[in-house]
């Protein structure tokens, strides 16, 4: 990827020169190639524009060579001014680049690129080649328009990701292969270094670690791995979930926020106590149901053992109060009751080797010798 003002625009030319042979070509022969024959009564596209003298271009015949330094010009600018730039920002919108894999990433910019982009050059494209020798009409052009996007959206998406951007990544690499060379022999830390990263609360995080990673479960720190994304190298936390996922999450040293997710993991000790705890917690429980839902959202993403003990049994409560009245429960409290028993089954299965309906049977177990005892 690009690292500096210059390479964008190198990568932009690169993507604009390809992108524009391509698309004078569908445009050409696809799109309005049958339509050039009709008016000729010639049997091929390059024919029949020869014989009429070129392209129409605002009504001039131009010559195609033409078409494509006009097109090159107004997409390169657009692409460096607004598409490229505005793409970027769009997709952060939706994902951190720095916690999200680089192909989902990139293949979001791509996406991005494209919605804004073809509007765009459709919209030019339907003023350079709209017939004014019939007369102009907005209506009649803004259908032009709308018809040239439904064209153009299907080919610019599936040529972008699977054809251009491909290309333009090889040709990018072997342009600048010595500053990608000597990005590579810059000192970095080793994958498989036993590096540590100390917390505020002093944790440390090695790999081979067992954590759990927020509403992701369980997981396997199975290397410290050191990439540059974006023009920016960063050493990230690799890790692996233990509960059959296939997904790996990189996690960067330096994000505080993300950190602060990731923790050891209980002792049997600690369960039983935590288990022991729940007759005597509070239930948190608000009224409200859009303050309950931002309490409840807060409550998950800090993954505190209490506080998601104390809203389990709140929503399990209000479940069961529902189901007496046979009432149903609220939609996003049974979401958040499954994301906080996920929270908490995961550790305790991996930590007490049990199933998921043996760690139920083993809470409810020992809930009910607690009371017993505490009777006698």
């Amino acid at each position: 990827m690009p690292r500096n003002q210059f390479q964008r625009m190198v990568f932009a030319f690169i993507t604009v020169v390809i992108t524009v042979h391509a698309y004078v070509f569908y445009s050409l022969y696809v799109i309005h190639g049958k339509m050039f024959m009709q008016i000729t009564s010639e049997t091929g596209v390059l024919a029949a524009i020869n014989k009429m003298g070129g392209v129409p271009v605002f009504g001039t015949p131009i010559p195609i060579w033409a078409v494509v330094l006009i097109e090159f010009v107004l997409a390169y600018l657009l692409e460096v001014i607004l598409g490229s730039p505005l793409s970027f920002k769009l997709a952060c919108k939706n994902f951190n680049p720095r916690e999200t894999h680089p192909v989902l990433f990139e293949t979001t910019v791509i996406c991005a690129t494209v919605g804004i982009m073809c509007p765009s050059m459709s919209f030019i494209a339907t003023f350079l080649y709209y017939n004014y020798q019939a007369g102009f009409n907005m209506w009649t052009l803004l259908a032009e328009w709308l018809k040239l996007m439904c064209y153009n959206f299907p080919f610019a998406f599936f040529t972008q990701l699977f054809f251009i951007q491909p290309i333009v990544r090889t040709i990018f690499k072997i342009v600048f292969t010595k500053d990608i060379k000597a990005r590579k022999s810059e000192p970095h830390t080793s994958e498989k270094q036993q590096v540590t990263v100390i917390k505020g609360n002093c944790k440390m995080f090695k790999i081979d670690d067992i954590v759990t990673y927020g509403i992701n479960g369980v997981c396997k720190i199975v290397e410290i791995e050191e990439k540059d994304f974006l023009g920016t190298k960063n050493a990230y936390f690799v890790l692996k979930p233990l509960n059959g996922d296939k997904s790996t999450y990189f996690v960067p040293v330096d994000n505080e926020n993300l950190l602060n997710k990731m923790r050891k993991l209980l002792s049997e000790d600690e369960i039983n106590r935590l288990i022991d705890s729940i007759p005597n917690e509070k239930a948190i429980w608000i009224d409200n149901e859009r303050e309950r839902r931002e309490c409840y959202k807060r409550i998950i993403a800090d993954g505190n053992h209490s506080d998601l003990i104390r809203m389990i049994k709140a929503i399990y409560f209000e479940k069961k109060e529902r189901e007496e009245k046979g009432k149903k429960l609220h939609i996003s409290d049974e979401r958040f009751l499954k994301k906080a028993e996920k929270i908490l089954y995961d550790e305790f299965q991996y930590v007490l080797n049990l199933s998921e309906k043996e760690v139920i049977s083993y809470i409810f177990r020992r809930i009910d010798k607690k009371t017993s005892n505490e009777h006698i």
